[in-house]
């Protein structure tokens, strides 16, 4: 029993190393894209964000959240049964500013845990900022995936 009990301490360790190293990993690349954003200068800052649709803050806070951070939202769309793709490509702006509002949104565990348990299209207007465009985007057959 004790080399059963050692190999179980081995794997969670292993694990959880493997996690921390991830999130370190992700902290060192958010540090390196923030000082890019900061060598850009105030122009080049204003620039670049005005190219991808944001205020230079904002663009600032998404870089601050990872390069991940709206992952969630086209596996959501799916949940909703809603196509990204064609949303991406009829809808630009809105397809960028939901990507804006997942990015820094503050209730991703919940998201993920939905998502995760397949709960997430019953219960998402209760924890997702974008719950009343993604209701909306579910109302539009042109929207609908498959």
């Amino acid at each position: 029993m004790p080399h059963a009990m050692a190999k179980i301490e081995h794997n969670v360790f292993q694990s959880l190393r493997g996690r921390v190293q991830s999130w370190w990993q992700e902290r060192r690349e958010i540090a390196r894209e923030l000082d890019e954003l900061s060598a850009l200068g105030d122009q080049g800052l204003a620039m670049l964000a005005t190219d991808v649709g944001v205020n230079p803050q904002m663009l600032a806070a998404i870089v601050r959240h990872g390069a991940s951070a709206a992952d969630d939202m086209e596996r959501l769309m799916r949940a909703l049964n809603i196509d990204p793709d064609a949303v991406h490509y009829d809808e630009p702006g809105l397809y960028r500013g939901l990507q804006t509002a997942c990015a820094l949104c503050e209730d991703k565990g919940r998201c993920r845990h939905e998502l995760d348990a397949g709960t997430a299209s019953e219960n998402y207007t209760h924890f997702c900022p974008n719950h009343e465009t993604m209701s909306e985007l579910r109302a539009h057959p042109e929207f609908q995936a498959g």
